[in-house]
């Protein structure tokens, strides 16, 4: 009988072995090799979609004249290309056991599209060289860097992540709960522009001083510095200051507006 039972523990504790093996297998520390993944002919997209379910995203243009899909694991990600718009899906693993971050990788033409949206869930999304219409990206924990847009529009939200957005052009209305907010603008904005966190600084450099611009700045409990106004336009307001200030004589001019509610704001 207690041949039997340890002739059975045997057994579980060898398939367990084998289960955490396969597991921890894709947990190790070389270095992943970039799938073959898939191509499409740039000319044919005109919209771009990208979800990640715990992984990170990675965009940028390559100059060539397909958009290749690939992921840094290997895997194979989910691409549709319907009615001009591209549509990538790629999710966590099914593993038992997965500690192991992939990374969506996508390389664009060099060509303005109607519009790219980017969407991670538990992942950081890095975008380098983007020409659209508009950019529209969504996070809900992780870190977003756009370094370079040409376009008309940005609009996204990351809960809780740091958002940099380096050399755009165009409007802008970005947003986060927890997090820092860095963004550098070319200085020519169309209408108006918003950025909004809860507590996190705000950095807001534009590369040419703009001849027109309406400036809305505010924080519960922080300083505001401008190198673009006065300091004296700066007044305190309960434990925070506020900036209201207008830059040029042009009745149409474009607003800024930047609100936070712990955090400090530069405007340079």
């Amino acid at each position: 009988m207690n041949l039997i039972i340890n002739r059975n523990i045997k057994m579980i504790t060898t398939a367990l072995a084998v289960v955490l093996a396969l597991s921890f297998s894709g947990c190790d520390s070389k270095p992943s090799v970039n799938s073959a993944g898939k191509t499409f002919d740039g000319t044919q997209v005109e919209e771009i979609i990208l979800n990640t379910d715990g992984q990170n995203i990675e965009i940028r243009s390559a100059g060539s004249s397909e958009i290749k899909v690939s992921t840094k694991g290997g895997k194979e990600a989910i691409a549709e290309l319907n009615g001009g718009v591209l549509d990538v899906n790629y999710g966590s693993s099914s593993s038992l056991v997965n500690f192991k971050t992939d990374t969506l990788q996508v390389e664009l033409p060099d060509k303005q599209f109607r519009k790219i949206s980017l969407t991670a869930f538990a992942g950081q999304i890095k975008g380098e060289g983007l020409k659209a219409d508009e950019l529209v990206f969504i996070g809900d924990s992780g870190r977003l860097e756009i370094n370079g847009f040409e376009g008309n529009h940005i609009q996204g939200k990351v809960a809780s992540g740091d958002i940099e957005l380096t050399g755009i052009t165009g409007d802008f209305h970005i947003e986060n709960d927890a997090g820092n907010v860095k963004v550098s603008h070319n200085g020519q904005l169309g209408q108006g522009s918003s950025i909004r966190t809860g507590t996190g600084k705000v950095e807001m450099a534009f590369e040419n001083a703009p001849g027109a611009l309406e400036i809305d700045a505010s924080t519960e409990s922080g300083r505001i510095e401008s190198s673009l106004t006065s300091a004296s336009e700066v007044n305190a307001v309960g434990a925070g200051q506020e900036l209201k200030a207008k830059i040029g004589s042009a009745a149409d001019a474009p607003n800024l507006t930047i609100k936070s509610s712990s955090g400090s704001i530069y405007i340079k």
